[in-house]
């Protein structure tokens, strides 16, 4: 029995944090939408050649902005706090390759609370790899999946921002942002 191939779709869509690059996939099995890339970019002009790098052999379709997923993206990055109920209720997965560690390394970033950060030490710690800062951060530079996975909330052992693929700025909105929410100083 043969199925049919998802459809996968694109959409640029802009954000208090600049422009937002979204990809995703429509299930054929189960209809379900699944995340495969969630970035900030600086231009809009270079969302096709990102997608395109990234997927040269698939065809997307453009999706307005005013799809479900862009919607739910959007709640995501007004209330970080909330993304995986927002996932949840929309019925939306994400999936990124990558290696064994930088799978446990992603998974293990989703268990850090909103408005709280690690440093790379505490989190290779975490996951069992007592000397893997410097690979904890390799694979958090490795995330295509800007808040959903929230490689936000990692510092350097000193607490400082150190780096983040979408720009320090954008990383430090974001945790102010959630820390605001937890002080009960923003409505989300």
């Amino acid at each position: 029995m043969q199925t049919s191939a998802a459809q996968r779709y694109a959409a640029l869509t802009e954000t208090r944090l600049g422009n937002l690059l979204a990809c995703w996939q429509t299930l054929p099995e189960s209809g379900a939408d699944q995340l495969l890339r969630v970035s900030f970019i600086d231009d809009a002009e270079s969302a096709a050649a990102i997608t395109f790098a990234l997927w040269p052999d698939s065809q997307f379709k453009r999706a307005s902005a005013d799809h479900k997923v862009v919607r739910a993206l959007a709640s995501c990055i007004q209330n970080p706090a909330q993304t995986q109920a927002v996932l949840a209720a929309q019925r939306l997965s994400y999936e990124q390759p990558g290696s064994d560690f930088q799978q446990r390394v992603w998974q293990a970033l989703t268990h850090i609370p909103a408005g709280h950060t690690w440093s790379y030490k505490q989190l290779a710690d975490h996951i069992g790899c007592a000397r893997g800062a410097r690979a904890v951060a390799s694979a958090c530079a490795a995330n295509q999946l800007a808040v959903i996975i929230p490689c936000h909330r990692v510092v350097n052992a000193r607490g400082g921002l150190a780096g983040y693929r979408w720009g320090v700025e954008r990383k430090q909105a974001l945790l102010a942002q959630e820390q605001a929410i937890l002080s009960g100083g923003v409505n989300a």
